[in-house]
């Protein structure tokens, strides 16, 4: 009954066709457009995708909701085999099946669905190509996902942005949740040549629509998740999909920073230590074989283990570190420092001059969208690769701003080294080698790119893998100061050992002569009468005994004392 309305007329009849225009961006609507048609989806996607609501938190849900061009064409080529022809409704129906679609076509409504779908995705034609068959299975499953998030009652709101352009035009848009289905189904504009598609910390169900509408790498998506961050790159067909962990000052680092720069300029101002507190994230990267559109996705901001002691999160780790006073007090120094520009109290962050919504979500990357604000620009006219090599590059300008912070500190320790800072600088050293066997997976990325032949940008691609290789050297430049620091700590802490052992030898030896007479005195030596005397010394008596002991222990020891100040092992205070 509720689809006697849809099924009852030529359901043709409200397909937009492939030449009609959006209204808003003048883009050309494609298949399956209309309100009409998209109810029709709609019914057909709530009856036929229980498995793939079953599937949608599963294991599984990479595979099944896996629409990307390599495997649609191989199914295509399966059910249609070898020749020219299309795919009629029988294949039709076996494909929607091999995507884990429940169709029950033994019914007399269920014919009639199915048939209404088929002819609503190939536009009324007796024959499907395969652009049609995955425009169909795309619109199917967004609509499974988009009603399993419309279910949901705390669902995360979806934040992007998206940003069309041509040498001598641009256009960009904010993308919201409830604004996320016609954003995905709505076509780059004929005018344009390039789109900018940027999302910030989806959650696993915009995901999974990101990936069915512009047939990304789904098990990729999974990486977001890890606990260390992950450098990969996969080629699948003529698509690239590339996972780039990005790694970043906080603000209340990066403010220091710059309050350190500032009072390095200035010789009367006292050096302030700087604290190394980062951050770091996952980064997405899709660019379709054509070079014409480009996908990010980067996860929530995370501060790594390694850091989170200095900003209050105390770990078992850390607390069982904080045994010396000393060290305890640059700890508790270092997370006011932190809490201060926490709270606000920092230097202003330099930020390009763009719409500050827009800035919002392209974060780190507002410098590309700064350069696509210019008309003839580089970017506007190299197209995704050059997009790509932007990318990369603000990804390794994050990396030399930690490691100038990272250099920052460890010339403060070199200014006020002392016994104290041995825990401090082996644990900078670690945090070192990390950041160099990051800068490596990050080189062999590049690598991997800059052999790629349809890759315009490679002259560019080469000179970040040597700015990266670069900066790598300097990182381990570093790592060698931490280390001549820490032996510098080691020598330090070995005299200072040295000079406490001499310090108690010398004072057992000045106390040797009373040592000597105390066992002298000691000695039970009596007379013919039974009284207690001492060889050449008399009488034990009362009045004499004290006399001759203190007396004999001072003449003794003053010799000894005279030389040692004469050899120099001595000194007077």
């Amino acid at each position: 009954a509720m689809l006697e309305p849809l099924l009852s007329e030529d359901p043709t009849r409200h397909v937009g066709h492939p030449k009609e225009a959006c209204p808003t961006t003048g883009a050309k609507v494609g298949l399956l457009h209309g309100d009409r048609c998209d109810e029709l989806v709609a019914q057909a996607a709530a009856q036929w995708g229980s498995a793939l609501i079953a599937a949608a938190s599963s294991s599984q849900r990479y595979a099944m909701f896996d629409c990307t061009r390599p495997r649609t064409q191989q199914l295509f080529k399966v059910l249609v085999g070898d020749g020219d022809g299309g795919m009629d409704l029988d294949m039709f129906r076996k494909g929607l099946e091999a995507h884990s679609f429940q169709i029950e076509a033994s019914s007399p409504e269920g014919k009639r669905l199915l048939r209404a779908v088929f002819k609503v995705a190939a536009n009324e034609k007796d024959m499907m190509d395969v652009t049609e068959f995955r425009a169909a299975l795309q619109r199917l499953k967004l609509h499974v996902l988009f009603q399993q998030m419309q279910s949901r009652t705390h669902r995360k709101q979806v934040e992007g942005c998206c940003l069309d352009w041509s040498p001598v035009d641009l256009y960009s848009k904010l993308v919201k949740s409830e604004d996320l289905y016609d954003h995905l189904l709505t076509p780059r504009a004929q005018q344009f040549t390039m789109r900018w598609a940027h999302y910030t910390e989806p959650d696993e169900y915009t995901l999974l629509s990101l990936g069915v509408s512009h047939q990304l790498h789904l098990r990729a998506l999974g990486f977001y998740n890890s606990e260390q961050g992950e450098t990969n790159m996969w080629v699948r067909g003529d698509d690239y999909n590339m996972l780039v962990p990005l790694f970043r000052l906080t603000e209340a680092s990066r403010a220091l920073l710059q309050k350190h720069e500032a009072e390095s300029r200035s010789a009367s101002a006292p050096q302030r230590r700087v604290v190394v507190e980062l951050e770091w994230a996952q980064l997405y990267i899709f660019m379709s074989g054509q070079q014409d559109s480009i996908v990010t996705t980067r996860s929530a901001w995370r501060v790594p283990r390694v850091t989170q002691h200095l900003s209050g999160e105390h770990t078992q780790r850390a607390v069982h570190r904080q045994r010396h006073r000393h060290r305890r007090r640059r700890h508790v120094e270092d997370g006011r420092a932190l809490a201060e520009h926490h709270l606000g109290k920092g230097l202003p962050l330099k930020v390009h001059n763009v719409s500050p919504k827009v800035e919002q979500h392209l974060d780190m990357f507002s410098h590309a969208f700064h350069e696509l604000e210019q008309d003839y620009s580089e970017l506007r006219i190299g197209g995704a690769p050059l997009l790509v090599f932007r990318l990369l590059g603000a990804t390794l300008k994050s990396h030399v701003e930690v490691h100038t912070a990272y250099r920052a500190r460890l010339e403060w320790f070199e200014d006020h080294i002392d016994e104290h800072a041995k825990l401090e600088l082996a644990q900078m050293k670690r945090e070192l080698g990390h950041h160099v066997r990051r800068l490596e997976a990050l080189t062999q990325l590049v690598t991997r790119i800059s052999t790629c032949t349809c890759f315009e940008a490679k002259v560019n691609v080469d000179g970040l893998r040597d700015k990266i290789i670069q900066l790598s050297r300097d990182i381990g430049e570093a790592m060698e100061s931490c280390e001549m620091l820490l032996d510098e700590v080691k020598a330090q802490i070995e005299f200072k050992q040295s000079r406490s052992a001499f310090s108690i030898t010398l004072i057992v030896t000045l106390l040797y002569p009373l040592q000597f007479l105390t066992g002298v005195y000691g000695m039970n030596f009596q007379n013919e009468a039974g009284q207690g005397g001492v060889p050449l010394l008399g009488m034990l008596t009362l009045d004499n005994s004290y006399f001759m002991f203190w007396g004999l222990g001072l003449l003794l020891t003053l010799p000894l004392m005279a030389w040692f100040r004469h050899a120099g092992l001595l000194h007077w205070h």
